[in-house]
């Protein structure tokens, strides 16, 4: 579909195209993600920069529905505010306790609460 610009030029704008550069931005980032050269927080900024990128040349040279976009803000400023996700714990390690151990803990009787609370209960 050909779509008429401010200046008179023509933008041709199809779905395909839209697809072949997403596809083209996933594989390029995705690709190092999974021979281990980036992690996948990298690839996601990475594909998010290229979007911005691209949405940023198309911002203002179509008479309507440009895309406008919002100015760069850091992480924290979007946790900060109301709705937000949560921001990311560290890394936790796990282990394992001995059973005599675990046995003393409240851990069971939590288990068996839990377990009573859920269970349908029985007409006398």
């Amino acid at each position: 579909m050909l779509l008429p610009l401010h200046n008179n030029q023509l933008f041709q704008s199809s779905l395909s195209e839209v697809h072949w550069f997403l596809a083209e931005q996933w594989w390029q980032n995705i690709a190092p993600v999974v021979t281990i050269e980036a992690t996948p927080q990298q690839a996601m900024d990475n594909i998010a920069q290229a979007m911005d990128e691209r949405m940023g040349k198309l911002e203002g040279m179509m008479k309507r529905f440009s895309p406008k976009l919002n100015p760069e803000t850091s992480a924290q400023e979007w946790l900060n505010k109301p709705g937000a996700p949560k921001a990311e714990r560290p890394d936790q390690t796990g282990g394992t306790m001995a059973y005599d151990e675990l046995i003393n803990t409240s851990i069971p009787r939590v288990c068996l609460q839990l377990i009573l609370v859920t269970l349908p209960k029985r007409v006398a």
